[in-house]
């Protein structure tokens, strides 16, 4: 081995030797600093020592030792403590100007450059994508102008999926957007740009490790739908089986990682710099939304998910969900059984009122036992997830986000629930109460005092109801109406 690098390897295990001894001396410093900071002092004082060993003539210039051995490792040890102590120094002197934790380590630092680089890039992208699609010029005009839904759905459906994430949740906003907006808008939900062919077989090669036409029977290349995240082939398995295949987009993780960078940079200024911003609570919503991104992102999960949304309603035969095949679903990749119907948006207007009626009770009912029986729930229930089976059942889709609820807040929302209906009910009494004392001026005292009783009887009814608050979901919650006699 080359002399100058086994002189650097035996620096550096002293360094390391000296790290592990700063540690016991000064608490609180992490290993990387510790073993910086002794090797750069041994670097700068080999050259210092050598010449000291030459000056007094310990060592011939060529090397030849002119000492003893035992003063020549007496001499060596003093050194090491000279050294070590100029490191303790250096270290000391370094916490205070910098103390640990205050600026990030070198491989948080690299990967800090290579995200700003990765977001400047992104900036550039959304601000040609902007001009490109004609949002710049319909902005001048304002939201009511004709053109500025397209134009808008153009742009988002460009920038790829966080920001079509984004014009899905402002779909559903009647209060923030003009109707003519939200129409163009609702287009998102299922019927988002599809990835190229080829791009979508290579994902699937990559998950499955072989080619679909070995996994497949067949693999029809044009998606009937697709969305913010992923978009859904119809296929068919080796034995004829026919299944859906949903494929996430390609690049679709490092989007969201860079996406939701950006989002939360702007969140975190919009609560430092407007009040209203703050008042709201934008930045807790973007850190929502995108922790809901980032979750769907792992279809293995959605798989979970969908099992146990099926389990839930295994006893409603009115709502149906899709059937996992768990072999071949894969990170990126989630095979299940189809759900054939059609958007119950596009029908509804087709329904008579009974039916509507009816289909609302019916998704309203399980939608409340999944928050305050079983304490999980559909998180994304949104007009793009909810199918109008051709038998008049219900299909739901997309479990990728499911809301997770404990018994204490189940038992909590059902009183909360129980105490509005309940006071509704009791509001009704009041009333009736006061028209019955208006109309029994004159009478015996008696007779005035049985209004009071039956408000006793119901606050005492509703005790009981608030101690069982699963019957809210049976309809037993409603306060008797007593009569007077």
């Amino acid at each position: 081995m080359p002399a100058p690098i086994l002189e650097l390897l035996v620096l550096a295990l002293l360094a390391v030797a000296m790290a592990e001894v700063a540690k016991r001396i000064i608490t609180g410093v992490s290993f990387v600093r510790r073993f910086v900071a002794s090797l750069l002092v041994f670097l700068l004082t080999l050259p210092a020592g050598t010449w000291v060993m030459e000056q007094t003539r310990i060592v011939t210039p060529d090397g030849t030792l002119q000492v003893s051995w035992p003063i020549f490792l007496l001499v060596m040890v003093l050194c090491f403590v000279w050294v070590f102590a100029a490191a303790l120094t250096g270290l000391v002197v370094l916490e205070m100007v910098l103390p640990s934790g205050s600026m990030p380590s070198p491989i948080q630092s690299a990967r800090d450059i290579r995200m700003a680089l990765r977001r400047h890039r992104r900036y550039l992208q959304l601000g040609w994508i902007a001009m490109s699609s004609g949002l710049w010029k319909a902005l001048r005009k304002g939201p009511d102008s004709p053109g500025f839904g397209e134009a808008l759905v153009k742009m988002l459906n460009r920038s790829g999926v966080t920001f079509i994430k984004l014009g899905q949740v402002l779909s559903t906003r009647p209060d923030v957007l003009p109707n003519t907006v939200m129409t163009a808008l609702s287009s998102l939900w299922d019927t988002a740009a599809p990835a190229p062919e080829q791009n979508i077989r290579t994902m699937l090669r990559s998950q499955w490790g072989r080619d679909p036409e070995e996994v497949l029977g067949s693999f029809d290349d044009t998606p009937f739908a697709a969305a913010s995240i992923a978009q859904v082939h119809r296929a068919t398995l080796k034995d004829g089986t026919a299944v859906v295949i949903k494929v996430q987009r390609p690049g679709a993780t490092e989007q969201v990682v860079v996406d939701s960078d950006i989002l939360l940079r702007f969140t975190r200024l919009a609560e430092q710099r407007f009040a209203w911003a703050r008042a709201m609570g934008v930045d807790a919503l973007g850190r929502g939304m995108t922790k809901a991104l980032k979750e769907e992102l792992d279809y293995r999960r959605e798989a979970r998910n969908t099992k146990a949304i099926a389990a839930t309603l295994a006893d409603n035969p009115a709502i149906t969900t899709p059937v996992v095949d768990e072999e071949l679903t894969r990170e990126k990749v989630l095979v299940m059984s189809p759900v054939n119907g059609s958007s119950l948006v596009s029908k509804v207007d087709t329904l008579d009122d009974d039916t509507r009626h009816e289909l609302a009770r019916t998704l309203m009912t399980a939608t409340l036992q999944g928050i305050l029986v079983h304490g999980i729930f559909h998180a994304d229930l949104h007009p793009g997830n909810i199918l109008l089976l051709d038998d008049g059942r219900i299909g739901l889709l997309d479990f990728g986000s499911v809301g997770v609820i404990d018994a204490e807040t189940r038992q909590l929302i059902a009183a909360l629930l129980v105490a509005f209906a309940g006071r509704r009910q009791l509001g009704r009494h009041h009333r009736r109460d006061r028209r019955l004392r208006r109309g029994r001026r004159g009478r015996p005292d008696g007779a005035a005092a049985r209004p009071r009783a039956r408000v006793d009887a119901a606050d005492a009814h509703r005790r009981r109801i608030r101690r069982h608050p699963q019957r809210v979901l049976h309809g037993d919650a409603r306060l008797p109406h007593h009569h007077s006699r």
